[in-house]
Order: structure tokens, then sequence, then C-alpha cells
């Protein structure tokens, strides 16, 4: 089994898949930083030096080797979800879980991130907040439809994210919950 975490960049994906994986006992791949080790370069110098097209190549490589990975979160790039081959990896014998959050919030962390120096390739040569209104828009239609489960990030810790999921994949059969104890022979 495999969880695979989607959504919009600052979404969480790469703090909830830790913390997740940690309290799982699973690996932890994020597939930007998968793409990064290989490329010998940040997601953002691909942008600016080779183009979405390389970089998406690159994602559907990464992507697909991970299709058969077992007790692994997975952090997918915010993006990803626009090849059809994304999705049917991330969901092949494991589960999509879209972290959505509003594009008021995702403003709020992308300029909170700009203040600690962390860049992050622009999509559009329109503002921030705009941007990020338009390329959320369009890429929601992806995001629900991938997902098998939708979990709103918006006023939530990344902890509370994280219990929210575990809730879910203990629903769902996937782990067992908390205390519960083998049934068998006994006294």
């Amino acid at each position: 089994m495999r969880i695979a975490l989607i959504g919009y960049r600052c979404s969480g994906k790469t703090v909830v898949g830790r913390e997740l994986a940690a309290r799982l006992g699973w690996k932890f791949v994020d597939t930007d930083s998968v793409i990064e080790k290989r490329a010998g370069k940040s997601v953002a110098k691909i942008f600016e030096n080779e183009g979405d097209k390389v970089f998406r190549a690159l994602e559907r490589k990464a992507i697909k080797e991970l299709a058969d990975a077992t007790e692994c979160v997975i952090a997918a790039g915010g993006g990803a979800l626009g090849s059809r081959a994304n999705v049917a990896a991330l969901k092949r014998q494991g589960k999509v879980i879209w972290l959505e959050t509003s594009a008021e919030e995702l403003i709020r962390r992308a300029r909170a991130d700009e203040k600690e120096n962390v860049k992050r390739p622009p999509l559009t040569d329109m503002p921030l907040d705009e941007e990020i209104r338009a390329t959320l828009e369009k890429r929601t239609p992806p995001y629900r439809a991938a997902a098998d489960c939708i979990i709103s990030t918006d006023g939530y810790t990344s902890g509370e994210i994280v219990e929210r999921v575990v809730s879910y994949l203990e629903l769902i059969g996937v782990i067992k919950p908390q205390g519960e104890q083998p049934h068998g022979g006994g006294i």
C-alpha cells in the first residue's frame, strides 16, 4: 500500500507527508526532491533553463518508478495530475489524498515562504495571488477526480491534518486503529 498526497503548492504535502510517514513507520518521498537529485539542480532551475516540458517528463519518470513502492507516502508535485499516466501510477495499489486548501490560505502561505526566501518557480507571468487563483481553478477538477479522499487543510496544523488522514486510513482498513489488539487465541 502507498499513500499519495496531492494538492497545490503550499498545501502542506511535504510537511504532512513527512509527519504521516513517521507516524506510520513508512518511507517518505517527495517527487520534487527525487527530480532535483537526479537533475542535479533545483526545480526552479529546471523550469528556468529547460522549461515545463522537460520538468514534466522528469516528473512522469519519477512517479512511474514510485508506482510500485510499498509502505510509502509520496508528496506529488502540484501539477503532476496534468498527466493521466501520473494519476494512474499514483492510484495503482495506493490511495490518493487531496490536501484541499483555499486560494486565500495558499496565498498567505506562499507570501510567508517568500519572506523565508523559499524559491518557487512562477507558473505564469501573473502576480502571485492571480496566479494561485487561476491555476488552482484549473487544477481543482483533476485533483477532485483523482482523490480517494479530500482533506481540507485550512485552519488545521500539520499534526491535525495527519490525524485526519490516519482516521481515514483506519476507516478504510489500510491501517489498524490505534490500540486495537490482534484477535486470536487467548484466555
